[in-house]
């Protein structure tokens, strides 16, 4: 029996951190949309754990950082060790001028989904429903759903598969998951330790025969990893249990360690595969659906949640603007690339970290003591683990835009930080605050003498770009001054006090600059070099 056909903009299929990140950026933007997922509720269990850097950054201009830090465990370092040998330790308050959230966040993807569905209004994800099929055609997709025993028909014009790594919409689709797995099962436990030490930092452990990971969170637990190399292949337990967990601890762990109370037992085989292209008509592939790769470095769920963000705010574009659908083909050419390094990274990572030979072992703790505690590498290590080094500037616009253009501090494809602004009224503000409204912001850097002529063509300029384009596109005037006495309720005016939007964007007198909604540069050029500007709208937005 088929229920009355429900009609939509975007089904999102599956419900976790990147669909629901998803959803609640289709609802910033008032699209359209519908999100489902099979299970009957959300998970109950920490899965994925590490929130880095980039993406707290992404909800900060969803507006909900607050509650995320709240809730977490906070760790400024990551440490590496052979047995109890320290071989190095990734400091990451060494990006304090790089970004307001130098450290890791440790919180159970469990609340990450409570905290991404309670931002929605109320019963918008609709459990306990499975998808069955889908119809691809070119300017829609029909997807037959089943709930409750019965079926119905959702026609969407897109539909997002961010439904994990056994992702139904992707073999639905056809779409091969390319890549093999690297051979190494993997067991983990979210448990009870009786080891102060290791309740308030990150710790991987290597030892000729494994490796362990720690990671304190919530109520006093934490996250034992094992990687035994004496349980691999036939030799792995059919059921991982608290037992064989602590048998490996006991084994790889160079104290005693008590493991009590399990909340949480499991195990995988690494991997790393992914999506030969990130979209088949009117369905694209995100997180999990698109690219898997083993745990090391805490990765997956935040390139995740990077791949919603990257592609909603595109989507959201082309529906709500009526911009043209070339505009989505930059989802891939941006984010697979992304997923690509990561895969290359933790599989590197896990190669170096399971050697066995003893002599292979000496040469890289030595070598790793030597080279990895230098704090210029470290800072690299960490704003890679952190992505905020993750940037687009490969992509084929910005190679173009850079040709284009003269030399600027920040250029196409950039990360933007989150700036600090003053209005005129000497209230503060910042960039990411000014993002949260979704649209591109056109950043007019000028000083105050020149500010009436340089607004007058501005807002002259933009008039005809809202009739021909949209209304996407937020003037924001920053002028380097004292504010005392400025009475002006301009909203369009903000003034740079402290010189950042100079020194950390590289903005001088007369510069103009586009910043997409996800905080990156779209274009970064000068007022008289008004053509790049036009240019840029054009070749990037259609």
């Amino acid at each position: 029996m088929f229920m009355q056909e429900l009609d939509t903009d975007v089904l999102i299929v599956g419900a976790g951190p990147t669909g629901l990140m998803m959803a609640n950026q289709l609802n910033k933007y008032g699209i359209r949309y519908r999100i489902i997922d099979q299970k009957n509720r959300r998970s109950l269990y920490s899965k994925a754990l590490v929130v880095h850097a980039r993406t707290i950054e992404m909800l900060e201009i969803l507006g909900v950082e607050d509650k995320w830090i709240n809730e977490s465990f906070i760790s400024k370092q990551l440490n590496f060790y052979y047995n109890d040998e320290s071989l190095f330790t990734i400091d990451f308050s060494l990006l304090r001028k790089k970004t307001d959230f130098p450290f890791l966040s440790i919180l159970p993807q469990s609340e990450t989904e409570k905290l991404l569905e309670n931002n929605l209004p109320a019963e918008t994800v609709q459990w306990s429903t499975k998808l069955i099929d889908i119809q691809n055609h070119e300017d829609s997709a029909r997807a037959t759903v089943m709930k409750g025993g019965e079926e119905y028909d959702i026609c969407a014009r897109y539909v997002i598969g961010c439904d994990g790594a056994h992702s139904k919409t992707r073999k639905l689709a056809q779409m091969p998951f390319e890549g093999e797995s690297e051979n190494i099962t993997v067991m983990l436990g979210d448990v009870e330790i009786n080891e102060p030490s290791l309740n308030n930092k990150l710790s991987l452990i290597s030892t000729q025969r494994g490796l362990l990971f720690f990671a304190p969170f919530q109520n006093n637990y934490t996250r034992v990893i094992a990687i035994d190399f004496d349980k691999q292949g036939s030799n792995f337990p059919e059921e991982v249990t608290l037992d064989e967990i602590q048998a490996s601890v006991t084994k790889l762990y160079p104290e005693s360690l008590q493991l009590e109370n399990p909340f949480w037992l499991s195990s995988f085989t690494a991997s790393h595969r992914q999506v030969p292209s990130y979209k088949d008509k009117r369905v694209f592939f995100a997180g999990d659906a698109a690219h898997i790769h083993n745990p090391l470095g805490g990765q997956g769920m935040n390139v995740g949640i990077q791949d919603a963000v990257n592609i909603s705010w595109k989507l959201a574009y082309v529906l709500k603007y009526h911009l043209s659908p070339s505009l989505l083909d930059t989802y891939q050419e941006e984010r697979k690339p992304v997923a690509q390094d990561v895969i290359k990274a933790t599989d590197r990572l896990i190669q170096v970290m399971s050697i066995q030979n003893k002599y292979a072992i000496k040469a890289r703790n030595k070598a790793m003591q030597v080279f990895l505690n230098n704090h210029t590498i470290q800072k690299k290590i960490a704003s890679r683990l952190s992505q905020i080094e993750v940037d687009y500037t490969f992509t084929s616009f910005s190679k173009q835009m850079r040709k284009r253009t003269e030399a600027k501090k920040s250029t196409t494809g950039e990360r933007i930080p989150n700036i600090g602004l003053h209005t005129l009224r000497n209230e503060k503000s910042d960039l990411y605050d000014l993002l949260r409204s979704g649209e591109c912001l056109l950043l007019v850097y000028t000083d105050e003498s020149g500010l009436p002529q340089v607004k007058e063509q501005v807002m002259k300029a933009l008039q005809v770009f809202y009739q021909k384009v949209g209304d996407f596109l937020t003037p924001v005037f920053i002028i380097q001054n004292d504010v005392q006495g400025k009475n002006d309720n301009d909203e369009a005016i903000y003034f740079d006090i402290k010189g950042e939007v100079k020194d950390r964007l590289g903005l001088s007198n007369g510069d103009v600059m586009i910043i997409r909604p996800d905080a990156y540069s779209l274009v970064h050029t000068s007022s008289n070099q008004a053509g790049n500007l036009k240019e840029a709208l054009v070749n990037y937005f259609g």
